[in-house]
C-alpha cells in the first residue's frame, strides 16, 4: 500500500518546537546579558566623569564642539539619568530571568519514545 510521506511527525515536531524554545530562551538571555553591561557600563563611566575634576568638567561642556569623539561620548553618557540605568538593569533582570524560565521549560518537551518497526518487536 502507498503512504504519503509526512514531512514531520509528531517526534520530529515536538523536537522542532524544542529547539526554537531553547534559541527563543538563549536570546532573551543575550539580549538581556548584553543590555545590563550596556548598563553597568554607563554607571562606570558616571562614575569616572563624576570623579574628574570639576573644572576639567566645566572646560569639557565649554569646549564641548573641539572635544576628539572619545570624550565627547563620555560626556554624553554621564548626562543620562539615573533612573534610565536603574530602569535598563530591571529590564535586563527580567530578561535573563524569563530568558532562563522558557528554557528550563523546554527541557520538558521531550518526544515520546520510538516505536520499534517490525513483527513482535513489542514482545519480551
Amino acid at each position: 500500500m502507498f503512504r504519503i510521506p509526512q514531512p514531520f511527525s509528531r517526534r520530529g515536531a515536538l523536537l522542532l518546537a524544542r529547539g526554537l524554545i531553547n534559541l527563543l530562551g538563549g536570546v532573551l538571555i543575550g539580549v538581556g546579558l548584553f543590555l545590563w553591561g550596556q548598563a553597568l557600563f554607563v554607571e562606570h563611566v558616571k562614575a569616572e566623569v563624576a570623579d574628574t575634576f570639576f573644572l576639567l568638567r566645566w572646560v569639557g561642556k565649554i569646549s564641548f564642539i573641539f572635544m576628539r569623539v572619545d570624550d565627547k561620548l563620555f560626556l554624553s553618557i554621564s548626562e543620562i539619568p539615573d533612573e534610565a540605568v536603574a530602569e535598563s538593569i530591571r529590564w535586563a533582570k527580567g530578561l535573563l530571568i524569563s530568558g532562563a524560565c522558557i528554557t528550563l521549560f523546554s527541557l520538558f518537551l521531550q518526544a515520546p519514545p520510538e516505536r520499534a518497526k517490525g513483527r513482535g518487536a513489542g514482545r519480551a
